[in-house]
């Protein structure tokens, strides 16, 4: 039933000489009330305002969760009660869903908000002296740079527009984003390899720049394109592998291209085969 303090409030609590802690069943008896000493006008008020129809059950007490009407508990609703609730974006459906591939999508939200640790942010946090990038030695590698302005990157970018039949305009980041956004809803396969790509591609750059910035693994372009390829192709086998019939009547050039539907290395189109050994994956030849 709750506290009586909750219930009534702080002058009905004076009142009627109960505790703060009091707890309304202290009020019944059974299936009637047992008032306390009508001892102030707001306590007779009370009283005589209860309905004759209004009476205790006689049974326990429940346990009832308000956030939710029906009283009971899920996760989803403590969740939605705690989370401040924002309107979604435009873009979440670019890295969040069924087709996505969990790492990579967590790599590419964060770059979309720019909070991924490039040169020009650890250099504001102190951590290093130089926001030079790591691939060309720019003097300023933000997400923009990195991603798409870096000599590095645009020649990764041109192989894999290529591979895939597009041609994303030059323009800034969060311009590109909504533009490809756009370009890419619908539930085709070939929209789907598109995302995939995209999001794969910036997934795989930032590997190779963290690489390159920890470990000094000076790890080729032409190793990065076949590395996002093989993820990429992998994929299919799980999330996007349609029928061996549907493959063969795809017209798409982008399903000629990617050969979706094989298997293991036979996904990586056969101009791009050679033979590497990259962050534990292996390229085939």
């Amino acid at each position: 039933m709750g506290s009586v303090w909750d219930r009534f409030g702080v002058r009905i609590v004076y009142d009627s000489v109960l505790g703060i802690d009091a707890k309304v069943s202290e009020i019944v008896e059974g299936t009637t009330w047992r008032w306390p000493f009508p001892s102030s006008w707001e306590l007779m008020d009370l009283i005589d305002s209860t309905p004759s129809t209004f009476l205790p059950t006689g049974e326990s007490d429940d346990v009832s969760w308000c956030p939710v009407a029906n009283g009971k508990f899920i996760i989803q609703s403590t969740w939605n009660s705690l989370r401040q609730h924002f309107d979604p974006v435009n873009w979440s459906k670019l890295i969040w869903g069924p087709h996505n591939i969990p790492k990579v999508s967590f790599v590419v939200w964060m770059a979309i908000l720019g909070r991924l640790n490039t040169g020009d942010m650890l250099k504001i946090f102190g951590v290093t002296q130089s926001a030079e990038c790591a691939f060309c030695q720019h003097p300023c590698e933000d997400h923009n740079h990195l991603f798409f302005e870096c000599p590095f990157s645009k020649r990764v970018w041109s192989c894999i527009k290529g591979t895939i039949n597009v041609d994303w305009p030059s323009i800034h980041w969060n311009d590109l984003i909504q533009l490809i956004d756009k370009s890419v809803r619908g539930k085709s396969l070939g929209n789907i390899i598109t995302k995939l790509a995209f999001t794969c591609t910036v997934y795989q750059l930032w590997i190779a720049r963290n690489n390159r910035v920890f470990s000094k693994d000076m790890v080729l372009e032409q190793v990065v394109i076949k590395y996002g390829i093989l993820a990429l192709g992998d994929y299919p086998n799980t999330m996007l592998k349609p029928a061996a019939a549907d493959v063969r009547n795809e017209s798409s050039q982008i399903v000629g291209t990617w050969f979706i539907g094989k298997q293991d290395s036979e996904c990586v189109p056969y101009n791009l085969r050679v033979e590497y050994s990259v962050y534990g994956a292996l390229f085939f030849e």
